[in-house]
C-alpha cells in the first residue's frame, strides 16, 4: 500500500508540529503520530517535539511509552482467541465463577437511605461478555467518587500493579444494568491468565506480540527500554506543564527476573509504532498481512466490531465524575453530538454515525490515561494512533495555542477570499453582499486574533470547531471560484460561473449566512469574554441580550435549511458518491459548528442573568433611553414579521417540492401532469425570487440602523458634531476631549442640524477675527514639533475629513482650493 504523497506529509508534520514546542512549559513537548492500513505498512507517521520539556532528546522511533489503556485491544484479542478455541464462553457465568472464585462472592457497593455505605448482594452474576463490555459492575477509584471515598484513608490504587488493589474491591453497579469504565479488563487477564496457566506477558508474546514482530511492547520494560523512555508529565490548572515521576512504577522499579503481575486493563509499554500491528491486524480482518498469520477469524473480528450493548445508546457521553483530580479531567469518555449515539464492542468504543473527521459509521476507538489515542476504521481501511504522555486525562492539548492557531488560519482564509471576490469589478448585489460580510468577518476575526494574543488567560476553546469550520469553508470556497473558468478560456475564473455555484447545497445566499453565523458566534464568544474582564453599562447588557436572540434565530434558522440539504443526500446518485459523500461529512461538520454556535449564546445568556442577579442594584445599569427603547422594539417587531414571513416561504417551497419530486416518479405524464409540472416550477421560482427580496429586508433590519461611533480624540479648538437627522440610533463611545475643543451628539432635525452648523461656523469666523479662542504663544519649537505630529498621526489614521460649511454651500476636502 503506497504512503501519502509528500506534500501532504509535509502538511500533517507542519501541523503536529505546531502542537509540540521543543520543551517549553504550556503546549505539548512531544508526541508521536502514525497512520496504517490493513498491509501492517504505515502510510504516514512522525516523531515531533521532545521526550520531555525538560530534555534534550527528541521524540523517536525508539522511544518507549506508557501504554495504559492500549493493553485493553490486546486482552481481548487474547480472549477471543481462546473464545474461538472453545476454552471461555462469552455468556457462562459458571465458567466465570469457576476461574475466579473472587468473583463468586464480590458484592455492590451502595448507599442506604441514611447515606451511609452498604455492601449488597449482586441480583445476577457476572459473564465475561459484561466484563469485556465494562457492564459487570466495576469502577475506577479515580473516577467514581463512591469507590474513591469509601476506601478511604488507605484509597484503591488503580495502577499500583498490585493484584489485591483489583480483588478486593467492590462493585459499584448491580451486574448488566450499566456501562460504566473501569478494572473488569484486568479480571479478563486473569482470566486468561488462570486459562493458560501462563503469565500473561508470556501469553501475549506467544499469542500475539511474536507472529506481528512486536519486539518492544511488553509488561515489563527492559532497561534498554527504561532509557528510552518518554518522561511523564503533569499540566497544572493554569496550563504549565512539567515532568512527574511515573504514575505506574512497579514494572519500572522492579529488578530483572523479579516476578511482576500483569495488569490486563492497563500495564503494556511500548512503541506506538508497533502497538499499531494490533489494529492492522483487525483492519485485515484478523490475519496479519505481513506474516501471512491469522491470530483472528473474520467473524470473531465482526463480532468484536458489534455493538454489544445497543440498549444503553448514551452511556459514554455522559462526562465522567473524577475523584482523583490529578489524573484525570471532567469529560465524556467518548464526545459525540447530541443527537448521535455510540456503541461498545468487544473491548471498545464504537460510532454509529460517520464523524466530521472522515471516520466511517461503524469504527472502534479508544485511549489511554496519559493521553493516546487510536481508532480502526474498518470501511476506509485506515487506522491510527496519537501518543502523548500529558496527565491528567483530557488535556486540552494546548487548548491555547490551537484557538490561536485556528483564530489565525481563519483570519487568512477569510482575508484570501475577501480578496479573491473584491478583485472582481461587478455591480451584482450579491456578489457586493458576499464581499461586505467577508470585509466585517474579517474584522471580528482579526478583533478576536488581538484578544486571545493579548489575554491568553480567555478560554475560547468553546470556539475551536466554528473556527475551524470558518476556515475550511472560506478555502473551500476559494477553490470553487478558482475551477469556474469556463468564460476565460482556463485562465482568470469567470464571475458569471461562480457566482451560481453551489456549495454544500446553497446558494451564494445561503453562503453568505453561513458567514455571518460565524461571524456572529464570535462576536458571542468575543462578548462574554468581554464581560468576564471588564465593566459593563445597562445599555450594554441590552445589547448583548439583542445580539444573542439575533444570533440565536439566525443559526436556529440555518441549522433548519442544514437539515434539508443533509435529507437531499440522503440517497446520493450512484455517479456523485464521491462527492455527495464529502459534502455530507461536510454538513455534518457544519451541522455541529452550528449546535456548537447555539451553545455559546446559551453560555452568555447564562453568564448575564447572573451578572443581572447580582448587579441589579449597581448604579451602572440605568435605564436606556425612550428613544433607544423605542426604535428597538419596532425593529425587533419588523424583524419577526420578516421572520414569519420567510418561515411561510420555505414552507410553502417545501410542497412545492414535494409535489414536484412526486410528479417525477411517475412513469407517464399526462398533458395535464406536464402543465401542473410547467406551473409548479413557475411557482418555485417565484417563491425563490420572494426569498430573496425578503433575506435582503432582513438584512438590512439586522443593521438596525445604529451608527456607532469609537476612539474619538479632539484637542485644540475642534468641534465635533456626531448627530443623526433621520432617527437612527446613534451611539458614541470613548470620546476623548482635550484643550478647548467641544463635543456634541444626538437626535435632532434637519433644521436644527443646519443652524447648529451656521451658528458654529459664524463663531469660528469671529474667533479668527479676534484671533482666536487659543490666545496663548506657543513657548518652544518642541511644542510646535509635537502638535505636527499629532496632527500628522490623526491624519494618517483618519484622513483628511470633510469642512462642514453652512446650508448651500458645498462640503470640499478639507484643504482644498475653492
Amino acid at each position: 500500500m503506497p504512503v501519502l504523497p509528500q506534500d501532504t506529509q509535509s502538511r500533517l508534520r507542519g501541523i503536529i508540529d505546531e502542537y509540540t514546542t521543543g520543551g517549553t512549559e504550556c503546549k505539548i513537548p512531544g508526541l508521536v503520530y502514525t497512520a496504517f492500513r490493513n498491509d501492517g505498512e504505515p502510510i504516514f507517521q512522525h516523531y515531533s517535539g521532545l521526550r520531555a520539556v525538560t530534555s534534550e532528546s527528541p521524540m523517536s522511533e525508539e522511544t518507549i511509552f506508557f501504554m495504559a489503556s492500549f493493553t485493553k485491544l490486546a486482552t481481548s484479542v487474547a480472549c477471543m482467541q481462546l473464545v474461538e478455541q472453545g476454552k471461555l464462553r462469552l455468556d457462562d457465568a459458571d465458567q466465570v465463577e469457576a476461574i475466579c472464585p473472587e468473583l463468586r462472592d464480590v458484592k455492590v457497593l451502595t448507599r442506604n437511605k441514611d447515606g451511609k455505605f452498604e455492601l449488597v448482594e449482586k441480583v445476577r452474576r457476572i459473564t465475561l461478555r459484561m466484563l469485556l463490555t465494562h457492564t459487570a459492575g466495576f469502577g475506577y477509584a479515580f473516577e467514581d467518587e463512591k469507590l474513591a471515598e469509601f476506601s478511604r484513608p488507605i484509597g484503591f490504587d488503580d495502577f499500583s500493579g498490585e493484584a489485591i488493589d483489583t480483588a478486593n474491591r467492590p462493585l459499584v453497579n448491580q451486574p448488566g444494568e450499566t456501562f460504566q469504565y473501569g478494572v473488569s479488563l484486568d479480571w479478563v487477564g486473569v482470566i486468561i491468565e488462570r486459562t493458560y496457566n501462563k503469565s500473561l506477558e508470556e501469553v501475549f508474546k506467544e499469542k500475539i506480540f511474536q507472529p506481528l514482530g512486536m519486539d518492544h511492547v511488553t509488561f515489563h520494560p527492559s532497561q534498554e527500554d527504561k532509557r528510552n523512555l518518554a518522561y511523564m508529565h503533569r499540566r497544572s490548572p493554569g496550563g504549565k506543564l512539567s515532568t512527574t515521576d511515573h504514575f505506574y512504577r512497579r514494572p519500572l522499579v522492579a529488578q530483572d527476573g523479579e516476578k511482576v503481575p500483569c495488569a490486563g486493563g492497563h500495564g503494556c509499554f511500548g512503541r506506538p509504532t508497533e502497538f499499531g500491528r494490533i489494529i492492522s491486524l483487525l483492519l485485515n480482518n484478523g490475519m496479519d498481512a505481513k506474516s501471512g498469520v491469522r491470530l483472528l477469524k473474520a467473524e470473531t473480528v465482526n463480532d468484536m466490531f458489534t455493538d454489544q450493548i445497543p440498549d444503553r445508546p448514551r452511556f459514554s457521553n455522559l462526562s465522567v465524575p473524577v475523584a482523583k483530580p490529578e489524573l484525570a479531567n471532567p469529560t465524556p469518555l467518548t464526545p459525540m453530538p447530541d443527537d448521535h449515539t455510540e456503541g461498545w464492542g468487544l473491548s471498545f468504543s464504537i460510532n454509529h454515525f460517520p464523524e466530521s473527521t472522515g471516520r466511517a459509521a461503524g469504527s472502534a476507538s479508544w485511549e489511554g490515561l496519559a493521553n493516546l489515542f487510536w481508532f480502526a476504521d474498518r470501511k476506509n481501511n485506515i487506522g491510527g494512533i496519537i501518543a502523548s504522555q500529558i496527565l491528567p486525562y483530557g488535556d486540552g492539548l494546548s487548548v491555547a495555542s490551537g484557538v490561536l492557531a485556528l483564530v489565525t488560519f481563519a483570519f487568512q482564509s477569510s482575508t484570501v477570499l475577501y480578496k479573491t471576490v473584491r478583485s472582481y469589478k461587478t455591480q451584482d448585489a450579491n456578489a457586493r453582499a458576499l464581499k461586505n460580510e467577508l470585509n466585517d468577518l474579517t474584522g471580528v476575526l482579526h478583533s478576536l486574533l488581538e484578544t486571545v494574543t493579548n489575554y491568553p488567560d480567555l478560554n475560547f476553546d468553546c470556539l475551536e470547531l466554528p473556527l475551524l469550520r470558518c476556515g475550511k469553508t472560506c478555502e473551500e470556497y476559494g477553490k470553487l471560484i478558482a475551477r469556474c473558468t469556463k468564460h476565460s478560456n482556463g485562465t482568470r475564473p469567470s464571475f458569471r460561473d461562480w457566482i451560481g455555484q453551489q456549495y454544500l447545497k446553497g446558494d451564494i445566499t445561503d453562503f453568505r449566512d453561513m458567514l455571518a453565523g460565524y461571524k456572529s458566534t464570535i462576536n458571542i464568544a468575543l462578548a462574554n469574554a468581554n464581560i468576564t474582564i471588564t465593566a459593563v453599562t445597562r445599555n450594554v447588557i441590552d445589547e448583548y441580550k439583542d445580539m444573542i436572540d439575533d444570533t440565536t434565530a439566525d443559526l436556529q434558522k440555518h441549522m433548519q435549511r442544514l437539515d434539508e440539504r443533509a435529507r437531499s443526500l440522503a440517497v446520493p446518485p450512484a455517479e456523485n458518491v464521491e462527492s455527495d459523500s464529502t459534502d455530507w461529512l461536510a454538513l455534518f461538520e457544519e451541522k455541529e459548528s452550528t449546535r456548537k454556535g447555539l451553545q455559546i449564546c446559551t453560555e452568555l445568556s447564562l453568564h448575564i442573568e447572573a451578572l443581572e442577579s447580582t448587579s441589579s442594584e449597581n448604579p451602572q445599569f440605568s435605564e436606556q433611553p425612550s428613544a433607544d427603547k423605542y426604535i428597538k422594539s419596532s425593529l425587533s417587531s419588523a424583524k419577526s414579521s420578516i421572520s414569519m414571513l420567510e418561515s411561510r416561504l420555505r414552507s410553502h417551497g417545501s410542497e412545492i417540492d414535494k409535489r414536484m419530486e412526486a410528479m417525477k416518479l411517475k412513469t407517464d405524464l399526462s398533458e395535464d401532469d406536464i402543465n401542473e409540472l410547467a406551473q409548479l416550477r413557475e411557482t418555485k421560482e417565484s417563491i425563490h425570487q420572494c426569498m430573496n427580496v425578503v433575506a435582503h429586508a432582513g438584512e438590512d433590519l439586522a443593521k438596525e440602523r445604529a451608527n456607532v461611533f469609537e476612539d474619538i480624540t479632539m484637542a485644540d479648538n475642534a468641534y465635533g458634531i456626531t448627530v443623526s437627522t433621520v432617527k437612527d440610533l446613534v451611539f458614541a463611545r470613548r470620546v476623548n476631549v482635550q484643550g478647548q475643543a467641544r463635543y456634541v451628539g444626538g437626535q435632532i432635525d434637519e433644521a436644527s442640524y443646519n443652524a447648529t452648523i451656521t451658528a458654529l461656523t459664524d463663531l469660528d469666523r469671529g474667533s479668527v477675527h479676534y484671533g482666536g479662542r487659543d490666545t496663548s504663544s506657543v513657548s518652544s519649537k518642541d511644542e510646535v514639533a509635537n502638535k505636527a505630529m499629532i496632527s500628522r498621526a490623526f491624519l494618517d489614521r483618519h484622513g483628511p475629513g470633510v469642512k462642514l460649511e453652512p446650508s448651500g454651500v458645498s462640503a470640499k476636502p478639507s484643504g482644498s482650493t475653492p
